[in-house]
């Protein structure tokens, strides 16, 4: 098919026209809104919404949305008290067309050296509960919430990236204070009515009781949160990593039904590169009931390894040999009923069913 000069020359022209719309609109936007003027309408504005001090080294605004370079928030009232929160560079572009529909759309946003500090104070309020409006309760509270939320625009967010966050928790009431550093998250096709994927990694310090726990987490699998139904929520989990004192477990499954969990799920417990347990299994809470389908085995393990993870769970000091276990059952009210239990090991193994009633 022959395409016509004119229709080459009136799309070239429309390309070039569209071009030269687009710069001019970012040049009218320079021009109405002079960085410095802009900044400190922000600032203003987020004072006086916050209730707090703000910092903006820069902003930058334009058709490929809106940059920040050195934002800080306070501690309530003022610098004073602390930093809230502070990031080196933020950036956000949103979706032009989907505000038009009123929906409010990420096509992306990013967060390069975010910190956040969050404190609980001793009468057990958290340093962010004050990060409201400063106008007067009475006037806020004349809007009804309900159609502010009905009005609310959607919101969507095709693709989120967090590098080198840190978030320091402290709790003045219980004496504690917890770490989490090298905070990486990307996270894409987030909403609250459709499945979105997450990936993240961080390193964690604190203490767990008497225990320091100073370990690292990877995880990454997709979530569907069902617009917050709880029984309709879904994740599943394709890498889960923890490490701490040389252990790692590295586990994977999948988690349905918020109310009345049905789950299921493979991990494997290694040291130093050698497996010391691996397990699979199922379970499913009903209205008073509960049904689970166990299988582990071991190449031999020492028990003191898992009890030095878990030194609150009462595990008894053992060497075990070989061993592969399997055990399924259903509990109801008042009765366990054990369909199949097996033992086996070299040389031997042990096997059996049955179940048991009025139990208190």
């Amino acid at each position: 098919m022959k395409v016509s000069p004119f229709w080459i020359k009136a799309v070239a022209a429309a390309a070039a026209t569209s071009v030269l719309a687009a710069g001019a609109a970012v040049v009218a936007l320079k021009v109405i809104f002079p960085e410095p003027v802009l900044r400190e309408r922000i600032l203003s504005a987020a004072r006086k919404q916050l209730g707090r001090e703000v910092r903006l080294e820069r902003i930058g605004l334009g058709l490929t949305g809106l940059s920040l370079r050195g934002l800080e928030i306070s501690e309530s009232p003022d610098f004073k008290a602390g930093t809230f929160l502070r990031v080196e560079a933020f950036h956000i572009r949103p979706s032009w067309r989907a505000l038009l529909s009123r929906k409010l759309v990420v096509a992306s946003v990013s967060a390069e050296g975010l910190k956040v500090t969050v404190v609980r104070g001793v009468d057990g309020r958290f340093n962010y509960a004050t990060l409201t409006s400063s106008a007067p309760a009475a006037a806020r509270a004349g809007a009804s919430a309900q159609a502010a939320e009905a009005h609310a625009p959607e919101l969507n967010v095709h693709r989120a990236r967090v590098r080198r966050g840190l978030i320091e928790y402290r709790d003045e009431k219980e004496k504690s204070s917890w770490t989490v550093s090298d905070l990486a998250v990307s996270l894409d096709d987030f909403s609250m009515a459709e499945p979105f994927t997450l990936d993240t990694s961080f390193h964690v310090r604190g203490k767990a009781g008497v225990r320091p726990v100073n370990a690292s987490v990877i995880f990454a699998g997709t979530i569907d949160p069902a617009k917050g139904e709880r029984k309709a929520f879904k994740a599943k989990i394709k890498r889960l990593v923890l490490e701490q004192d040389g252990m790692k477990l590295a586990s994977s499954g999948r988690v349905a039904d918020l109310v009345l969990p049905d789950l299921a799920f493979e991990m494997t417990l290694s040291a130093s590169g050698k497996t010391l347990l691996s397990a699979e299994g199922k379970a499913k809470v009903g209205e008073g009931t509960a049904e689970a389908d166990f299988k582990a085995k071991t190449p031999g393990l020492d028990t003191r390894l898992i009890a030095k993870l878990l030194p609150d769970a009462g595990i008894p000091a053992l060497d075990l040999p070989a061993i592969e276990a399997h055990a399924a059952g259903r509990y109801s009210p008042g009765q366990v009923d054990v369909r199949a239990l097996s033992v086996a090991w070299s040389g031997g193994k042990v096997t059996g069913s049955g179940s048991a009633k009025g139990l208190g």
